[in-house]
């Protein structure tokens, strides 16, 4: 998802609309409305974390691309939302834990066949009655695809965290 093609400003109407989407996403993650999050996913969506690794200074930010934390489609996120949503098997979100998505420095491209999304992720998720939060933050890349109406959908997201051990017990959902 490489894309070299030069930023658009925040003028630019994409850019806007790129923008509104992930706002839009973040919101309805953040109040547990996942079957409408879902809706935010295109039909051949490809969702994945990889593992993050240590490396020295010559090659630092690579990340074996066989190890994924999270590697998900339309199908396996669907099955996450029916869990989360219906189970009564989901204890690590009994009670539900409260989660804040800030998204911020917001880079889009044009590319052939969308959008290229970068974007900076820092989320804080309170569980219980604990008076601590759990950290995490990530850089993600994001392709963004107009559907049949003229919509955004996410096509694919990458999620890259910036710890080389995930900071807490388990991952919230969505990312």
């Amino acid at each position: 998802m490489v894309n070299n093609a030069p930023l658009l400003p925040s003028s630019d109407s994409d850019h806007v609309d790129a923008l509104l989407f992930l706002i839009g996403e973040a919101e309805v993650a953040d109040t547990g409305d996942y079957a409408a999050w879902l809706e935010f996913m295109a039909t051949e969506v490809e969702y994945s974390m990889p593992v993050r690794t240590t490396r020295n200074r010559v090659n630092p930010d690579v990340a074996p691309a066989r190890s994924f934390l999270l590697k998900e489609d339309r199908a396996s996120l669907t099955l996450r939302v029916k869990r989360l949503l219906e189970s009564d098997s989901v204890w690590s979100e009994n009670p539900a834990s409260r989660v804040r998505r800030f998204v911020s420095n917001i880079r889009v491209r044009r590319a052939a066949d969308g959008l290229v999304v970068g974007s900076y992720l820092l989320l804080l998720r309170s569980r219980s009655d604990r008076d601590t939060y759990e950290i995490l933050s990530a850089d993600r890349r994001d392709l963004l695809v107009r559907d049949s109406t003229g919509t955004l959908r996410l096509a694919a997201r990458e999620i890259t965290i910036d710890q080389s051990r995930l900071g807490m017990a388990n991952l919230p959902f969505p990312i």
